[in-house]
């Protein structure tokens, strides 16, 4: 029997995820918060569509947004193999989060799983979407929002203004 040994200067992965977005800046998916969203992938055939909001902070000096946290499925969702309705508790927890943040931590967006690989937004969705741009009290005029599929992660952003939505690409650091 042998034993192997990991060696303590491994790094662990960064799986921190970047988004270009429509004005030149970047939306970024920090590292812990796209670790959160993987364990909501919809792996099994009875796995259930989870989903929340992202918060995050408008970089100042840039046109970046950074994600930093997001609400889970909590009390009061209802949830389905396709289907997610989001209950109240998710606008207490952005709301608290605002106030413990001294107001830096705002709503940027949500977020939900689809049980499919490469996710498309349904009719619903897109419906939703556009309410709450409309609707919604953000800052600026523009709102993202991800799907979580059980391969990847896509984005599209949604302009309050022109009631547009477009899918965001991955940017290439390289």
């Amino acid at each position: 029997m042998s034993i192997v040994i990991l060696p303590t200067t491994a790094k662990p992965v960064d799986q921190t995820i970047r988004f270009s977005k429509s004005d030149g800046g970047r939306l970024i998916i920090d590292d812990q918060v796209v670790k959160l969203l993987l364990g909501y992938r919809q792996l099994k055939r009875t796995s259930l569509e989870g989903g929340g909001l992202l918060l995050g902070r408008h970089l100042l000096a840039s046109t970046h947004i950074a994600v930093d946290d997001i609400s889970r499925p909590m009390r009061g969702d209802r949830r389905k193999r396709t289907a997610f309705y989001r209950g109240n508790g998710h606008e207490k927890y952005a709301h608290r989060k605002w106030r413990e943040s001294s107001s830096t931590c705002a709503y940027v967006g949500n977020w939900h799983s689809h049980p499919e690989p490469y996710p498309t937004p349904s009719k619903t969705d897109i419906k939703d979407w556009l309410n709450v741009l409309e609707n919604d009290t953000y800052e600026g005029n523009k709102l993202y929002f991800i799907i979580l599929g059980t391969k990847e992660i896509a984005c599209w952003e949604g302009d309050a203004s022109s009631g547009k939505l477009i899918k965001l690409e991955k940017y290439n650091q390289k």
